[in-house]
């Protein structure tokens, strides 16, 4: 490591002269100073130019009192000694030499000869290093000389690289990991490579001046992180670790420290947070992204005019993509979404996925808000071409909601709530529409939480109760069986209209625990009546399952372990469920509406008309009545399409071997022109409303006559 530091100094850039020691000198005895070895620099000639203070604390003599008696008595020998050293015949000198001290003891030395190649001059060295022991204490030369060996294998062999630097920025030493850490072969290489570290090596200069700075504070510096660079341009990070050494005067020798080459951690470290902050699947930012975004933009809009608006982005039903075509096609119509929006954007807007189908823009620095209105407008643009899927294209709508800056907002989640209230209110609206976010949806928003929430507790207090509404034979005036309608009176009194809870209690979840309920109340109730000899044993109970029940996996399991534990036969038991529930996944709906009839329940679909499925895909479902729904019974008096919509409902069913029940029958007229048409069923206030179970016993048992007036009314 001398030799390598000396050889530095004496290279000619340095700007020595070739042959001479000149300011080196001065070098030699500061770099060498607290060296454990004894050492002296000459020149070819073998005149001792300079000594450490270790050899003149040895031989209590100093430089020029030497000479040339390092090498021989007769200083005339002194070229033959050294010839083949310094033509390169030999990489070492050994000389046993016996000299007085100054202060007239005798020694035994040995001395130890090394060659000092300049750079440009190799094997024609103008100087020489002399190593000197004392043969008579070979003992502590030979503990020196084990730990310098030790200290040079530590050093050659470490995976951290060592290095010693000037002030200036100029290697003294290095060793091969450091050279390896920089991209060299070599540690001449690096030192030879690498003459100003601060311009050469780090990748912002001024982290160098940085590093000095905190070793001028504090003599040292621990784990100072940089990008530099590699010999071949590539950066890297480093950890470095740096002390200053000092003589006993205090000046500064050199820096000496360790590099640790940390770019996979580094690179580790910016993949956490990266993965963090960004959605795994589209790689856009998320949600904890986008709220830090909106932060700072709510934060610039306080501190000038600044406009942004926020836009939330869903898909229109995309859970039917999920389930006919599968998660992967689902996965690659949201990569195509996240591409279509981002080419609807500026580079200054961001564009997050949420989660799902939810995807979120922010839009800063708007002119206007109508600007706003004009990417929800480009958006709903792209979306709504096709998406190429297994060779097929497949369409899409898309419903956005638009909250804007306002100095009403406090926190970041403010304005997503806003733009998401927003978003469910354009669905709301019928869909694939943009709606502006207003205070009445956040307060509307509130009320249905309200909602939600008294409907779990009422749920978990059985608040909630059945009523039934007869279903009459149109033929023979008989009472048929009934529906099963739930009903919520508050503990105040009032009453919850179904339209109100029942979408909630879809949207939380609640209807699972809802439907359960229902299923297993009125199974009970029509097994009470039959055991009590009050009902004919051939009534049915029609019961309601929703949509999200139906696609429920064990729902078939469900059912039928309610039924059972009612003692109702499942032949008593007719299940509805909506044309739009069946067509949200057909297959699917299919293989469980086959298990659940060959489980003996009759199946009838809902609001039959209003879903838009295909005529001739019905036949392909085991369904036993069809329910026309009442816009179309109300509406069939004025004659027109909606007349001949209801008769045709009643042909097409006929046919398919299908009952047919008419919803909705309030009137006479209604019920005329349905027992004209040859609708076997009807139901509505005609005949009774939806009644409490005891009003019931009334009704059991008996025919309706052609005046209705003494037909109970009640619920």
């Amino acid at each position: 490591m001398i030799l390598k530091a000396l050889r530095s100094v004496f290279a000619p850039e340095t700007g020595n002269p070739t042959g001479s020691l000149g300011g080196a000198s001065g070098f030699f005895r500061a770099y060498t100073r607290h060296a454990g070895a004894s050492l002296a620099i000459l020149d070819r000639t073998g005149m001792v130019l300079d000594i450490n203070p270790a050899l003149q604390k040895l031989l209590d003599r100093g430089a020029p009192a030497l000479r040339r008696s390092l090498i021989a008595d007769d200083a005339s020998l002194c070229p033959d000694i050294l010839q083949p050293l310094l033509e390169g015949r030999q990489e070492r000198l050994r000389i046993e030499r016996r000299l007085t001290t100054g202060d007239g003891r005798e020694l035994r030395l040995g001395v130890i000869l090394w060659p000092l190649d300049e750079a440009d001059r190799p094997g024609r060295p103008d100087h020489l290093i002399a190593e000197v022991r004392d043969l008579d204490n070979d003992h502590r030369d030979t503990a020196l000389l084990e730990a310098e060996t030790r200290y040079r294998s530590i050093f050659e062999n470490a995976i951290e690289g060592i290095f010693q630097t000037t002030e200036d920025g100029h290697y003294l030493a290095a060793n091969p990991a450091l050279a390896r850490i920089y991209g060299y072969e070599t540690s001449d290489q690096l030192m030879a490579g690498l003459t100003n570290i601060a311009s050469q090596l780090y990748v912002d200069p001024s982290r160098r001046d940085e590093f000095l700075k905190a070793l001028a504070e504090n003599d040292h510096v621990q784990n100072f992180e940089s990008q530099v660079y590699r010999r071949d341009g590539t950066i890297i990070w480093i950890s470095e670790s740096c002390r200053a050494v000092r003589d006993m005067e205090g000046d500064l020798l050199y820096f000496e420290g360790l590099v640790e080459d940390i770019t996979s951690r580094k690179t580790a470290e910016e993949q956490l947070i990266h993965d963090a902050l960004h959605d795994s699947l589209t790689g856009l930012p998320n949600r904890a992204l986008l709220l830090d975004r909106l932060d700072h933009a709510m934060r610039r809009g306080g501190r000038s005019e600044s406009t942004f608006a926020v836009l939330f982005v869903d898909c229109d039903r995309f859970k039917l993509i999920n389930d006919s075509l599968g998660h992967l096609a689902g996965d690659q119509v949201l990569i195509e979404m996240a591409r279509r929006i981002n080419g609807c954007l500026r580079a200054s807007d961001t564009l997050a996925r949420l989660g799902g189908d939810e995807f979120v823009v922010l839009a800063e620095d708007l002119e206007n808000r109508p600007a706003a209105i004009m990417v929800a407008e480009r958006i709903r643009s792209v979306l709504s071409q096709p998406f190429m899927l297994d060779g097929r294209d497949y369409f899409i709508s898309t419903s956005v909601g638009i909250a804007y800056a306002s100095a009403d907002y406090r926190e970041a989640g403010e304005v997503l709530r806003d733009a998401d209230t927003a978003m469910y209110a354009a669905k709301a609206q019928g869909r694939d529409r943009y709606m502006i976010f207003e205070r009445g949806m956040h307060l509307s928003a509130v009320s249905q939480l309200q909602v939600a929430n008294d409907l779990r507790r009422a749920i978990e207090r059985e608040e909630l109760s059945v009523h039934y509404q007869p279903i009459v034979d149109m033929a023979s005036r008989k009472l048929a069986g009934f529906e099963a309608l739930v009903r919520w009176r508050l503990p105040s009194g009032e009453m919850i209209p179904p339209d109100r809870f029942i979408p909630i209690a879809e949207d939380t979840g609640l209807i699972e625990p809802l439907g359960a309920f229902v299923l297993l109340t009125a199974c009970r109730q029509m097994q009470r009546w039959i055991e009590l000899d009050q009902a004919n044993e051939d009534l049915f109970m029609s019961v309601n399952l929703s949509p999200v029940q139906l696609h429920r996996h064990d729902i078939v399991n469900e059912v039928v372990g309610t039924v059972r534990q009612s003692g109702l036969s499942a032949a008593n038991v007719r299940l509805e469920i909506t044309e739009s529930g069946i067509m949200k996944n057909p297959a699917a709906a299919k293989a469980k509406l086959d298990a659940l009839k060959g489980s003996g329940f009759r199946l009838s679909i809902d609001d039959f008309g209003t879903g838009y499925s295909s005529l001739a895909h019905l036949h392909r479902f085991p369904i036993d009545c069809l329910k026309v729904d009442r816009s179309f019974v109300s509406a069939m008096l004025n004659g027109g399409e909606h007349l001949e919509i209801v008769r045709t409902i009643v042909m097409l069913a006929h046919t398919l071997k299908m009952s047919v029940v008419a919803e909705g029958v309030e009137t006479f007229a209604h019920d005329g022109v349905l027992r004209a048409l040859g609708c076997d069923y009807g139901q509505g206030w005609l005949f009774a409303k939806p009644m409490p179970a005891e009003e019931v016993l009334a009704m059991l048992g008996r025919s309706w006559p052609e005046d209705f007036a003494s037909v109970s009314t009640s619920g």
